[in-house]
């Protein structure tokens, strides 16, 4: 390649890490993903239980997935996706006492969720979600509640977004010409099924790989590694991956200014819970189109979700470790993404 090209395709991809994309995504969605989110955490914050709420948060995330179509194809959707979540949660949870139980579990339910988002033809974020409920069911905290519980509140919450849904239905007709959403990544129209494979066993791997070495390092908090990793492998090609990359790096230290600035006021829970419907808002209208500008926004309400249990912990040890997890997460996830691109590209 010579330096002309070498510089022309830097600049590119430099032009496209701060572009503002133009998208059609009606501001009602974000809307309503907010308050479904927010409403267990409210109910929590009331009733002396903000980290149950927060639990129920999770499940309320089943809001995201809402397809253009009738209402029977919304409920369906939603009602296998909060299915998805249980199972995950239920899986990961008990087997979280032991690190390669744990790895495993976490394969599993990358792997197996990979396909079943191409068999539901749910669209983006694709596996991500039940991947994210699998990760944060391995948290330990004091005075949790057995797993049954958890999940019983986790099942709460992603009730309250499918009534959320029924509402959103009758409220607002379903356009037609906005089609179906966008197809996971990885997915070639003529070739569905060999790139779903490939796309399911590379990512799994290199998401449970991500979580044993975080824990292997003895990191703080090793789900962010993982996170991350899986986050990056959501790109759709290796290109984008690069710049997924160099954008939740980016977009994670903005987020973590963010963080710094709500927490260094000791919000109550009550302010965390408002916040988390305002994060979701915000994030739901930046995603489509910045993503460093949305991640200015999921870390700190994944910094909630993470910490509720335990909002003393001491802010810069957190932001610190948060940081440098996510690097360490991104980098094994865009390797990730490369191995996967070499697959696709020799089969």
């Amino acid at each position: 390649m010579s330096e002309q090209r070498r510089f022309s395709a830097a600049r590119q991809m430099f032009t496209d890490f701060f572009r503002i994309n133009q998208h059609a995504r009606p501001w009602h969605l974000p809307v309503m993903t907010g308050l479904c989110a927010m409403i267990p955490a409210l109910i929590g914050s009331f009733y002396g239980a903000f980290s149950l709420g927060v639990i129920g948060c999770l499940g309320a995330m089943v809001f995201i997935y809402i397809p253009q179509a009738n209402l029977g194809k919304r409920l369906f959707t939603l009602l296998m996706v909060a299915i998805g979540f249980q199972i995950s949660y239920f899986l990961s949870a008990t087997s979280s006492d032991s690190l390669l139980g744990s790895t495993l579990i976490l394969f599993l339910i990358t792997f197996v969720m990979t396909l079943v988002v191409r068999v539901l033809q749910v669209a983006l974020p694709g596996r991500f979600f039940f991947v994210l409920v699998a990760i944060t069911a391995t948290l330990h905290a004091p005075g949790m509640p057995s797993v049954e519980e958890r999940m019983l509140i986790l099942g709460l919450g992603s009730l309250t977004s499918i009534v959320g849904m029924l509402f959103y239905h009758l409220l607002v007709p379903v356009n037609p010409a906005a089609g179906p959403g966008k197809r996971p990544p990885n997915q070639s129209a003529d070739d569905p099924w060999s790139a779903t494979l490939a796309d399911g066993l590379c990512s799994a791997v290199f998401v449970a790989l991500t979580f044993y070495i975080a824990s292997e390092l003895e990191l703080l908090k090793p789900y962010w590694a993982t996170i991350a990793c899986a986050a990056i492998l959501q790109g759709n090609s290796l290109r984008h991956m690069w710049q997924r990359q160099a954008q939740r790096i980016v977009g994670t230290a903005m987020g973590l200014g963010v963080a710094w600035l709500l927490f260094s006021f000791q919000p109550s829970t009550l302010v965390l819970a408002v916040a988390i419907g305002l994060f979701n808002f915000a994030i739901q209208s930046l995603v489509v189109r910045n993503y460093a500008l949305a991640l200015m926004f999921i870390t700190p309400m994944t910094l909630i979700f993470s910490e509720a249990s335990s909002l003393q912990t001491d802010l810069s040890t957190l932001m610190q470790e948060r940081f440098v997890e996510t690097v360490l997460g991104s980098l094994l996830g865009f390797i990730g993404g490369w191995v996967l691109h070499r697959l696709l590209k020799q089969g």
